[in-house]
């Protein structure tokens, strides 16, 4: 089923680039450069098939036609940090925040690459924002818990995994060792 959604999105996506071409040549510019940004902006479906080499030029891209969308800069960083680039998934999490500090999602991700980089207070510090933006985000307090764990703080790791799992049920599997 996921995969059928995902084949979706990629034809969605290769839709609009056609629809955009097909605008220009009737010189509907406006209208085509619409439908070519909704192409390249819908084409999260590379990091979904794990193809990061793709999602990344393909980002790159759509920031070249719009670089104020700052929600590229950090998909374009989660491409990096899938590749094991954390200093450049840092650097382009930091851009979309620097655009938009109201992304919770960048502060997550950068903090997911602090922490692989085993820069745990600053993690810690990222995780926290991302909190404090979407405190619903399941997500970041099991990053937290883990930077937490990493650094020595196993109170604050219980803590952030039971809240992840209060959060997210699913996680039960996962954390039912580390939360007792």
């Amino acid at each position: 089923m996921v995969w059928l959604s995902l084949l979706g999105r990629q034809k969605l996506s290769v839709a609009h680039k056609q629809a955009g071409e097909n605008l220009c040549a009737l010189g509907k510019w406006s209208s085509a450069l619409a439908e070519l940004l909704e192409g390249r902006f819908d084409r999260g479906a590379y990091l979904s098939l794990r193809r990061y080499d793709e999602a990344v030029v393909d980002f790159t891209e759509a920031i070249k036609l719009r670089p104020d969308v700052a929600f590229a800069y950090c998909d374009r960083a989660v491409g990096y940090f899938h590749k094991g680039a954390y200093g450049k998934a840092i650097e382009h999490d930091s851009e979309g925040i620097r655009r938009d500090p109201g992304l919770a999602f960048c502060y997550s991700n950068r903090g997911s690459a602090k922490v692989k980089r085993g820069d745990y207070e600053q993690a810690i510090d990222d995780l926290t924002e991302a909190l404090r933006l979407d405190p619903g985000n399941a997500r970041a307090y099991f990053q937290r818990g883990q930077a937490y764990e990493s650094s020595g703080n196993l109170d604050g790791a219980r803590s952030d995994y039971r809240a992840a799992f209060q959060i997210d049920p699913q996680l039960r599997t996962l954390l039912q060792p580390l939360i007792g």
